[in-house]
């Protein structure tokens, strides 16, 4: 990750100074104002070092490295042969039921290999709806059982619309819970933002007001998707007004619980999802189920939680990458191996 500080007489002028400097991947860290100029520290992903005859220096812990989808397909993984698509669903845990759909949809394919296939029967079978498109109007409610990501994910989303210069609107409903709202403020404060507060569904729409042209986001606690009370009470929270609301979903999840949850959430209006955490996850079959039994569209991926590395688009190319690459299973005999020749701090 590299961080470059900006400075010029406006807001305006200093994010066209970070777009031209480091593209419109950049994220925005932080802003403040010093007399006459505005100063806008960015992150963006650095490029890969060059490979030289002397060891690399340790690299700077406190800053994460950022992955696409594709690279986290590539993170400790190993090489191995093309297997049938049969034998990577098999690996992942996909129900009998749905792996068998994509079986017979990739068999019908024309495609080289099984990653081919693979990724055709997935575009042919899911629908992929990016939620990083900052045309986006109305008001997007981030939903999902609790530890789901779903304040890390708004923030997310908050800190692309600020750097695409959007005028963001962030409404919290997760007053009550310890925590919840302090979260989100540490991140709205970076990024120079104001979190409204919405204690009730009567105060959903007062809160949004009449401006339609803020990007709205809308952070709510997680519920027990099982408990009737607390389904409701996110209900009414949704029907208070004219939002959509998106599921977050972390990687992980079993597969059976993560059906349960999208068809609980499909109920409730999510025609979305974004799945989290798939750094710490080595088996992805609750995307698919959750995808598939809602239905829902692949709106994103949230690969770790650092705020600096923002939501990645889901396609059919890059989930079916991360679902043919099958991980190390020696892991801990190469970290054994790294430690006896004193590479592992």
């Amino acid at each position: 990750m590299r961080l470059k500080t900006f400075s010029a007489p406006s807001m305006t002028e200093a994010m066209a100074r970070v777009r031209d400097a480091l593209g419109p991947d950049a994220v925005i860290v932080n802003t403040s104002k010093h007399g006459n100029f505005v100063s806008i520290t960015a992150a963006v992903e650095s490029s890969p070092p060059k490979v030289g005859r002397h060891p690399a220096t340790t690299p700077n812990e406190e800053t994460p490295p950022n992955r696409t989808l594709e690279e986290l397909a590539q993170l400790d993984q190993e090489t191995i042969p093309d297997f049938s698509v049969e034998h990577y669903l098999s690996h992942h845990g996909v129900p009998k039921v749905l792996s068998r759909r994509l079986q017979n949809t990739a068999a019908a394919m024309d495609a080289e290999n099984a990653q081919m296939a693979l990724a055709a029967a997935l575009d042919t079978l899911f629908r992929f709806a990016p939620v990083t498109e900052l045309t986006q109007r109305r008001p997007l409610m981030i939903v999902g059982p609790p530890g789901a990501g779903k304040t890390v994910t708004l923030g997310k989303l908050a800190s692309q619309a600020v750097l695409a210069e959007r005028t963001v609107k962030i409404i919290s409903t997760d007053t009550m819970r310890t925590g919840g709202l302090s979260q989100l403020e540490g991140y709205a404060e970076l990024l120079k933002q104001h979190v409204y507060e919405a204690a009730s569904p009567d105060e959903i729409a007062a809160a949004i007001g009449e401006d339609h042209d803020s990007y709205t986001l809308i952070d709510t606690p997680g519920l027990n998707p099982f408990n009737a009370d607390e389904v409701a009470i996110l209900d009414s929270y949704i029907k208070a007004a004219d939002v959509e609301p998106v599921l977050v979903l972390p990687a992980g999840t079993d597969p059976m619980e993560a059906t349960e949850y999208s068809e609980i959430y499909a109920g409730l209006g999510c025609q979305r999802l974004i799945c989290t955490r798939l750094d710490v996850a080595r088996r992805f079959a609750c995307l698919l189920s959750a995808a598939d039994a809602g239905p829902l569209a692949f709106a994103g991926v949230s690969i770790t939680p650092y705020l600096a590395e923002g939501l990645q688009p889901a396609s059919a190319q890059s989930l079916s990458q991360l679902l043919t690459t099958l991980p190390q299973k020696n892991i801990f005999h190469s970290l054994n191996q790294k430690a006896a020749q004193g590479k592992l701090i």
